[in-house]
């Protein structure tokens, strides 16, 4: 009896070295992540490493913020443009020893994973390629000594299924999206532009998850020298957020805290909705203005800096001609 055709289990990366200028950018090798079976794929996951040391202000998900990813099949793009790894990939705090603010006793991940709403199709010899960018810093106001600035090798992987030889070609294939909307001014309101949220493409999008990301990580020293690390990811009581369709439909009606909405250990929240081309989605994020505080607080909380909303979703469309095996 001969053995039947199966999807086996393949897992490809590549990785390239971020330099430390302001919007430096880099591209691992997108031969790496072709399949090497020669065989159409089904991609499950997008997974991203970077930093791996201790200090809890190089893990990789804290610099998430900050360095951002373009993702493309082919000719196809999957993200809109350069936008945070955090916006779709999230990233999941614990707490061990309490919610203590001392470095170390917060763990953020060190790996992060886009797992994507729907399985992707690759026919044989399409590359996936990944290109990262550092966000312009000098831009946004931001203190370089309380930022992640070192060089690093961000690794993007991709874990799937190889399919066998001879599998049908389907007619139609799931292609994901994802757009996001970043503050990198210091504001105390703000509102996402049209193009950020939306649907550019000519097929109807599905609307599966968003997902925040506030990461406010500055270092310095205590007062008996000890370096500790002010962590206020989607922890501010104080930041309210409001979603609405372009339709004029609510999302989100009233202004509901952010860390309601997208707690530190679960920054997501699912739906299920269809935007059709052109259709957005707005949203609109305020603030209690800060006037004081304790001595020596991280000034970054009296703004809305570093703050992200991401949405992800996906459209079907047709496989691209010479898709055969």
């Amino acid at each position: 009896m001969s053995r039947p055709d199966f999807l086996s289990p393949i897992y490809l990366r590549s990785a390239a070295t971020l330099g430390v200028a302001n919007g430096s950018s880099c591209t691992p090798d997108p031969q790496k992540l072709l399949n090497p079976n020669r065989t159409p794929m089904l991609i499950d996951q997008f997974r991203f490493s970077g930093p791996t040391v201790s200090d809890l202000s190089m893990a990789i998900g804290d610099v998430c913020q900050y360095i951002l990813a373009d993702i493309r099949l082919g000719s196809i793009p999957l993200t809109n443009g350069l936008v945070p790894i955090g916006a779709f990939a999230p990233t999941y705090l614990l707490y061990p020893g309490g919610a203590s603010m001392a470095a170390g006793q917060i763990v953020a991940d060190t790996q992060l994973v886009w797992h994507l709403p729907r399985p992707m199709y690759v026919p044989p010899d399409v590359q996936v390629s990944v290109k990262f960018a550092r966000a312009p810093f000098a831009a946004i106001g931001a203190n370089s000594a309380s930022l992640p600035l070192e060089a690093c090798s961000m690794v993007a992987g991709i874990a799937g299924r190889s399919m066998p030889h001879g599998s049908p070609v389907p007619d139609k294939m799931y292609v994901p999206w994802v757009g996001a909307t970043s503050i990198y001014d210091a504001v105390t309101e703000w509102e996402s532009r049209d193009s950020e949220l939306g649907n550019p493409h000519r097929e109807s999008m599905r609307i599966t998850k968003f997902v925040g990301f506030n990461g406010k990580v500055s270092t310095r020293l205590g007062g008996s020298g000890e370096t500790y690390t002010s962590l206020q990811m989607n922890c501010a009581p104080d930041f309210n957020l409001r979603m609405t369709l372009s339709s004029g439909k609510m999302l989100v009606r009233d202004p509901t805290p952010y860390c309601h909405l997208f707690p530190g250990e679960r920054p997501y929240f699912n739906c299920d909705g269809v935007l059709q081309q052109n259709e957005f989605v707005r949203a609109m994020l305020s603030m209690t203005p800060v006037t004081g505080g304790l001595a020596g607080a991280d000034p970054q909380v009296a703004d809305l800096r570093f703050t992200t909303i991401g949405m992800q979703g996906y459209r079907e469309i047709q496989t691209p001609q010479g898709a055969q095996p």
